[in-house]
C-alpha cells in the first residue's frame, strides 16, 4: 500500500521519466546557451593549443638541423686532427729512421778497421 508520499514522488518520477518537466526543458535550454557559448572558447583554446605545439616542432627541428650542423664540424675537425696527427708520425718515423741509420754507420765506421 501506498502512502499520499510516496504516490506524489511516484508521480513526479513518472513525470519526469515522460519528459513531461517543464524544468526539464528550462535546464536543457540553458545548457544549450552554455554549450553554444563553450564550444566556440574550447575551438579557440584547441586552435592556440595546435599553434603553440606547431612553434615547438618548427623550433625543435631549427635545433635539430643546428645540432647537426655543429656535429658535422665537430667530426670534420677530429678527422682533420687524426690525419695531421698520422702525418706527423710518419714524418716523425722518417726522421728517426734517417737519425738510427746515420748512426749505425757512425758506429760501423768507428769499428771497422781503416786500411
Amino acid at each position: 500500500m501506498l502512502t499520499a508520499q510516496s504516490e506524489t514522488l511516484f508521480a513526479l518520477h513518472k513525470t519526469r521519466r515522460a519528459g513531461n518537466d517543464p524544468f526539464l526543458y528550462r535546464s536543457n535550454d540553458k545548457m544549450a546557451e552554455q554549450t553554444e557559448k563553450t564550444v566556440p572558447t574550447m575551438e579557440k583554446l584547441i586552435a592556440e593549443q595546435t599553434a603553440r605545439f606547431e612553434a615547438a616542432v618548427a623550433e625543435l627541428a631549427r635545433l635539430q638541423s643546428k645540432s647537426v650542423a655543429q656535429m658535422n664540424e665537430l667530426v670534420e675537425g677530429a678527422n682533420r686532427a687524426a690525419h695531421e696527427q698520422i702525418a706527423f708520425a710518419q714524418q716523425i718515423g722518417g726522421e728517426w729512421r734517417k737519425l738510427v741509420l746515420a748512426a749505425t754507420r757512425s758506429a760501423a765506421d768507428l769499428f771497422t778497421p781503416k786500411a
